[in-house]
């Protein structure tokens, strides 16, 4: 979900051009957007296509505005849903994503939103955010849930990350009555939010290998896995990530959400 990745995609793409080849999948793209912070990544992984079969998976993308214009009738051809970013923290709103969401949902994919959480920012903002966003979108029954991206530590300690995300989990929650989902890899998830916290949120696990992700406690299992930040899609430009649910279920709100915010939302 990080811009640095799209950087890394648009480098290959000018690397092979300058080579005289081609990949299929590439093309103009855009860099990350104006004004939007630079991002710490806390693992590096080798960007590999998952071979791990999950019977009755639906495949899935998520997007940034990075990605400038997308065409969701040739992204539908093959992808049953997609989730597009909110904003990086509470100060830079994705300026695609009112956009993009309509898209999805018009050309019949499940449309979902993600938040990319920054610690170091206040957590009740970066909530109110996603919120306000997913009202102005029109988030109903039958929307994917709501996600939060958990992929930096903006130098702050597991308890204080933990913390923050709780505040901004228990904000969403009591505002539109839905749980949201964490995505994040297994490894840092273990470090950042200890042993127990959680274990009722799905689980988005991002876990780049041939083989099938194991969630780290407290969870059980995993909802939906980002296997690939380097796939390639019709209607896309630039490589993408992948995402594959866990059997023939999306994690879909099913209930009513508020018709109003609640007091310590205003």
């Amino acid at each position: 979900m990080s811009a640095v990745k799209n950087i890394h995609r648009l480098l290959a793409a000018a690397c092979l051009s300058a080579l005289g080849l081609g990949l299929t999948g590439f093309g103009p793209g855009t860099s990350q957007a104006a004004g939007a912070p630079p991002r710490s990544i806390v693992q590096t992984r080798p960007h590999t296509t998952a071979s791990c079969s999950v019977p009755g998976a639906l495949e899935g993308v998520d997007v940034n505005s990075s990605y400038g214009t997308i065409d969701w009738t040739q992204v539908a051809q093959t992808k049953a849903f997609a989730y597009a970013r909110v904003s990086d923290g509470a100060t830079f709103t994705d300026t695609e994503f009112l956009t993009y969401y309509a898209g999805i949902r018009q050309v019949g994919m499940k449309a979902g939103a993600y938040l990319f959480f920054r610690p170091a920012q206040d957590p009740t903002q970066q909530a109110n955010l996603l919120v306000r966003q997913l009202l102005r979108a029109g988030f109903a029954a039958g929307d994917l849930v709501p996600m939060i991206a958990l992929e930096v530590t903006d130098g702050r300690s597991s308890q204080q990350i933990a913390a923050g995300l709780q505040t901004t989990v228990d904000v969403v929650k009591a505002s539109l009555l839905v749980t949201p989902g964490i995505e994040s890899g297994p490894t840092f998830l273990a470090w950042q939010t200890g042993s127990t916290a959680f274990a009722g949120n799905p689980l988005w696990i991002e876990y780049f290998s041939n083989n099938c992700p194991t969630p780290p406690l407290p969870w059980n299992n995993w909802t939906l896995w980002l296997y690939t930040d380097f796939g390639t899609v019709p209607g896309i430009t630039m490589p993408v990530d992948h995402d594959r649910s866990n059997g023939a279920s999306l994690p879909l709100f099913a209930g009513v959400r508020r018709s109003f915010l609640p007091l310590s939302m205003r």
